[in-house]
């Protein structure tokens, strides 16, 4: 194949994960000035998928989280995922409420930062640190069960 420009190759419409790439390893200079020819699998630079989030330690104002869709994206070393699920609210006895969740990728950093959203309960706050959700409110009178959605970002080691 020497000789042959890369846009006169034919096209793939679709990549797999073990598909590989071709790049220039800048930190490699053994085969020129400017950098190395190498390799790398597709997967190894971008993945997504769908999982299935566990859900424990939940406290406060939460109550039984369910993850109805959840998905994740990885590119290099920053996985980005969302969670659309329900849970139970109740603020008449503490004005938070927390549970925390499993991750699609596994790490053993504590990166992980992000929003969460209580649909149509306008006065609820959320977030996420670490791999904790949490709601917060400071009215006593939000009461039920509705959807939320979170989305959160985190690095991989």
């Amino acid at each position: 194949m020497a000789g042959i420009k890369i846009t006169d190759l034919a096209a793939l419409s679709v990549a797999e994960a073990t598909d590989y790439l071709c790049i220039v390893d800048v930190s490699d200079t053994s085969q020129s000035p400017a950098g190395t020819t190498k390799k790398i699998e597709l997967g190894n630079v971008v993945e997504s998928g769908t999982w299935t989030p566990t859900f424990d330690g939940v406290d406060g104002a939460c109550s039984n989280p369910i993850a109805e869709n959840a998905m994740y994206s990885k590119v290099g070393n920053i996985v980005t995922c969302t969670i659309y699920g329900t849970v139970g609210l109740d603020f008449t006895s503490t004005s938070e409420g927390h549970f925390t969740t499993s991750l699609p990728i596994g790490t053993s950093g504590n990166s992980t930062r992000g929003i969460a959203n209580y649909e149509t309960k306008y006065n609820v706050n959320g977030s996420v640190y670490n791999d904790k959700i949490s709601f917060q409110s400071d009215l006593t009178t939000d009461i039920g069960e509705n959807g939320f959605y979170v989305m959160f970002q985190y690095e991989i080691d």
